[in-house]
């Protein structure tokens, strides 16, 4: 299991350039936009410097529609993150919390993603490996060769391999496990839609019922057709079945809830406390970073031909 860890921005780099971790640490920076809040022009950012992060990148303008925003920022969990790894970091099998969607922008480097459908069983692809390993490059080793046989009995993933400047957006309740095939640097928000409101605001309801209040009070003066849904969700008269075209089990699956999975990676860094904003915070997880498992596995099947798998295999296994 992993725990919070703050480390200055200047160590993690000298750890990211250097380390030969089987599974590296990787860094969610969550309060990135506290830090340097003037707005400095941008042919004098170089010599003056101080300006937050926020001003350098617009909200894909698919996903501006950000209803949370509405309850309130210090009721907000966190949301957005700057995001940094080495190679053959990630995060692990998971759904995103709340109910919520997200978009991930890819800035530097590669990423791998695949992605189960909200019914597929929690135990197909989310099992325990030995030692309560939960790397996202153990996944990939031990139970990604399984779901290309024949023998699967789950659903077929969608597998994407992400390149600098290209977007992925993970729908709600999504299961999606992500590996760094080189250095990457990113930037990721979750959100909640128009669209996907009613079962999200359901989902935040059972989940976080303290926010839900002052969630349904700002809706009521900001969007207060989308509060009259709320309360008709609230009081069970609701038609899901008729407002979403998906199948039973999916509907099913999107309107559970289970607190145990919206987990991240066992090494991932969390977002910075908000009193405490200059260091960013590491999850670290078991210090067993060389592991005769992954030494003798075979290599990760690729989801098409592309030389940075070989690279990820090798590195592995060193």
């Amino acid at each position: 299991v992993g725990y919070p860890l703050k480390v200055k921005f200047k160590y993690f780099l000298h750890y990211l350039l250097s380390n030969t971790d089987d599974a590296p640490l990787y860094m969610f920076d969550g309060s990135f936009h506290n830090r340097g809040k003037e707005e400095v022009p941008s042919d004098e950012r170089h010599r003056r410097g101080g300006c937050s992060l926020l001003h350098d990148y617009s909200i894909p303008k698919y996903f501006a529609a950000d209803l949370l925003k509405h309850s309130g920022a210090r009721n907000r969990p966190p949301y957005r993150w700057f995001v940094l790894g080495p190679a053959r970091s990630g995060t692990n099998m998971h759904q995103d919390p709340l109910g919520t969607a997200a978009w991930n922008a890819l800035v530097r480097g590669h990423k791998r993603w695949v992605l189960f459908p909200p019914e597929t069983p929690k135990e197909l692809i989310k099992p325990k490996f030995p030692g309560g390993d939960r790397e996202a490059i153990t996944w990939f080793h031990l139970l990604y060769p399984k779901i290309l046989s024949d023998s699967w009995q789950g659903p077929r993933p969608l597998e994407i391999l992400q390149s600098p400047g290209e977007v992925v957006y993970v729908p709600p309740n999504w299961w999606h496990i992500v590996l760094n095939l080189d250095h990457t640097v990113a930037i990721t928000q979750n959100f909640v839609s128009d669209r996907h409101f009613p079962y999200q605001f359901k989902r935040v309801r059972m989940g976080r019922p303290n926010l839900c209040k002052h969630w349904l009070k700002k809706l009521e003066k900001h969007r207060p057709d989308l509060a009259a849904t709320a309360k008709e969700v609230d009081r069970g008269e609701f038609r899901f079945d008729a407002a979403f075209s998906t199948s039973p089990e999916c509907l099913e699956a999107l309107l559970a809830y289970d607190s145990c999975s919206s987990s991240s990676s066992s090494t991932s860094i969390c977002d910075s406390s908000e009193d405490d904003p200059s260091p960013a915070a590491v999850s670290a997880g078991s210090k067993k970073r060389k592991m005769a498992s992954q030494k003798e596995a075979s290599p990760v099947a690729p989801p098409r031909n592309n030389p940075l798998d070989q690279m990820v295999a090798n590195g592995s296994n060193r």
